[in-house]
């Protein structure tokens, strides 16, 4: 009798632990305090007490004894007062409807249980484990006095009554300090990632200030010089042009900054890609002729490539591509500009034949304030990862050193479908 008792107690306490630790190891970090994460356990719970009610050989004096204090009272205390109701109201009905107990006593000792359990909610979540373990044994004891007063029949062969009662107070300890500590180390991995986000604002606001700082101080400089009593115009010229340009870097800086941290798309529309390239070339093609840089536009789709996005946010992204592409082929070369439609969506492909990247490079790339260049901020593809996300872009670079760099944007939108095509423009 015995191993029966253990073995169906443990059958029942493993449905339902799967389901309450599953939905945690599943649970995306951003759902942490949103009443998604409760709804989410309501689901898995509600999958797997289908399949032990109407696929296990169960005893229902265990299933009144054992299964339904403690799931009841951990999800009470535990997950708040959706999971809790829906878990009492899928108890209940399995109890009466399935297994076809007494309604009365069970669904009275759980009404009480679900009750003083919400009543302790709050304060329970900052208990001690002590505290814990006191509340979880307490809940469990009323349930098992009133449904044993209301029902006296289910103490009759009282070495079963004492065994698996005797099981469901081991199983109330043991899911308490299970899930005690999953949810200690999960607040504390939640106070981690929090506490990367502050380092990684303020190394950011510390990277601001010293870009920031460092044209300003010239044109400070500059300005101070201008001064001097003896300066002839050509110089004061200079001067005033060094102070406007550093004044102007520093103004770039915050903008990129501010639509780093505020992409917000004004108007979404429907895009044409190609057309949108075509209208944001003549903007780069006089620094390609400059470096001497053969630009050339591939579509693969005899049909507009469409997207949705804003065409004055795509265009910028699309002049912060090309000029980093035509910057990166100092002694000329060719940057081909390709657009296809794929099982992932719409394409953009920009490649150069440029001096490419190593390995350590590719992997910082896009981060703040990081550039290859002389006088690079380090914000400009920062700035344009930001906006695409907007547009339900992704951006990704494939390079080797002297061998040129790709990078390879999809959205996620598709347009008009057409038959496939290849049609080339030479600038």
């Amino acid at each position: 009798m015995f191993k029966t008792i253990l073995l169906q107690e443990l059958h029942g306490l493993m449905y339902f632990m799967s389901a309450a630790l599953l939905y945690l190891v599943i649970t995306p970090t951003r759902l942490y305090t949103t009443r998604k994460r409760q709804w989410l356990f309501i689901a898995i719970l509600a999958v797997l007490s289908y399949f032990y009610l109407f696929y296990e050989d169960i005893r229902p004096e265990i299933y009144v004894l054992h299964l339904i204090p403690v799931c009841v009272g951990f999800t009470v205390l535990y997950e708040g007062r959706w999971p809790a109701i829906c878990t009492w109201a899928a108890f209940n009905f399995g109890n009466s409807l399935i297994l076809h107990n007494e309604i009365l006593p069970v669904i009275s000792a759980t009404t009480v249980m679900l009750a003083v359990g919400l009543a302790f909610q709050k304060k329970y979540t900052s208990a001690s484990d002590v505290s814990k373990y006191f509340v979880s044994v307490g809940i469990l004891t009323l349930y098992l006095l009133m449904v044993s007063l209301m029902n006296p029949s289910i103490i009759d062969d009282v070495p079963f009554f004492l065994l698996t009662v005797a099981g469901s107070y081991l199983s109330t300890l043991l899911t308490t300090f299970l899930y005690a500590n999953v949810k200690r180390q999960e607040i504390v991995k939640e106070k981690l990632i929090h506490a990367e986000k502050y380092h990684l604002i303020g190394q950011l606001a510390a990277s601001i200030s010293h870009e920031i700082r460092n044209p300003l101080t010239i044109s400070r400089g500059f300005m101070q010089m201008m001064r001097k009593p003896s300066l002839e115009e050509s110089e004061i010229q200079r001067y005033v042009a060094l102070s406007l340009e550093g004044i102007d870097q520093a103004n770039s800086i915050i903008t990129d900054y501010l639509n780093f941290a505020k992409p917000n798309i004004d108007v979404c529309e429907p895009l044409d890609l190609n057309q949108e390239i075509r209208s944001a070339l003549p903007f780069v093609s006089s620094l390609a002729a400059l470096s001497n840089v053969e630009i050339v536009l591939q579509s693969r789709e005899e049909t507009p490539v469409i997207i949705m996005g804003d065409s004055k946010k795509l265009r910028q992204c699309l002049l912060n591509l090309t000029k980093n592409a035509i910057e990166a082929m100092p002694d000329g070369g060719r940057l081909t500009i390709e657009t296809l439609k794929s099982h992932e969506g719409v394409e953009l492909h920009v490649k150069d034949t440029g001096i490419g990247m190593f390995k350590d490079q590719l992997k910082s790339a896009g981060l703040p304030f990081y550039t290859t260049k002389e006088k690079g901020t380090g914000l400009g593809l920062m700035v344009v990862t930001s906006m695409l996300k907007t547009m339900n872009g992704r951006i990704s670079f494939d390079s080797k050193p002297n061998q040129g760099t790709q990078c390879r944007i999809v959205f996620r939108q598709t347009g008009s479908s057409g038959k496939s095509a290849s049609s080339s423009i030479t600038m």
